[in-house]
């Protein structure tokens, strides 16, 4: 959102003068005009495999190999035209 300001600010418009994509798939970035391009990632499943992997430190036990997390873009309306 600050940089979305700071754009703003400038007199920056997205995707017209600047293309914009962020981390994450928040609800809200559909509801921004334009709605945002995010790369997704499986917050859930990364936040428990976090827990999971603290208690195991904590308990003094191996975690094991670190899961391969998928990550995905959603193309919407913030990358502008090439050219």
């Amino acid at each position: 959102m600050g940089i979305l300001h700071g754009l703003a600010k400038r007199g920056l418009r997205v995707p017209e003068d600047i293309s914009f994509v962020m981390y994450d798939d928040f609800p809200w970035t559909e509801l921004m005009t334009p709605p945002l391009t995010v790369v997704a990632q499986p917050v859930y499943e990364m936040g428990r495999e976090a827990a999971r992997r603290l208690i195991c430190h904590i308990r003094q036990q191996p975690a094991g190999a670190l899961p391969d997390f998928e990550s995905w873009m959603v193309v919407r309306g913030s990358i502008g035209q090439r050219g």
